[in-house]
C-alpha cells in the first residue's frame, strides 16, 4: 500500500475523532466502560471479542492496549471502513478485520471464520 494512502487514512481517522468529540464529549469514558465490561465479563485472560462496526478501530484498539492476551475481530459492512481500521491498528497482530454483509444470515460466523470446524451455527 502507497505510504500516501496510509497518510490519508490516517488523516482522515484523526478527523474523524474530532468530529465524534464534538457530537459525543463522553465517548472515551463510553470506551472504557465497555473496554471494563469486557474484561470483567469474560472468563480468561484471552477473549476473543467479536466487534461489529468496529472500523475506525477505536474499541478494539483500547481493549488490545488493556488486555494483552484478547484478539479482536472487527467486522463492517463498509470495505472503506475496514481499510481505514487496519490501516489504524497496523502492526496489532491480535487484530483482524473482516466484511460482513449481513449478520441476519445462519451462515455469517462461518463467512468471517469463526465457526469451528465441524460445528453448526444455532
Amino acid at each position: 500500500m502507497p505510504s500516501s494512502t496510509a497518510a490519508a487514512a490516517l488523516d482522515w481517522i484523526a478527523r474523524w475523532d474530532i468530529q465524534q468529540l464534538a457530537t459525543l464529549p463522553d465517548r472515551e469514558e463510553r470506551f472504557t466502560a465497555l473496554i471494563d465490561a469486557v474484561q470483567e465479563g469474560t472468563p480468561g485472560p484471552d477473549p476473543l471479542v467479536l466487534d461489529s462496526a468496529a472500523a475506525p478501530a477505536h474499541s478494539p484498539s483500547g481493549l488490545l492496549d488493556r488486555s494483552s492476551g484478547a484478539t479482536v475481530v472487527g467486522v463492517d459492512a463498509d470495505p472503506l471502513l475496514l481499510h481505514a481500521g487496519r490501516i489504524g491498528l497496523a502492526g496489532a497482530c491480535r487484530a483482524a478485520f473482516r466484511r460482513n454483509r449481513s449478520s441476519r444470515s445462519a451462515g455469517w460466523p462461518a463467512e468471517l471464520g469463526l465457526e469451528p470446524a465441524g460445528r453448526r451455527p444455532r
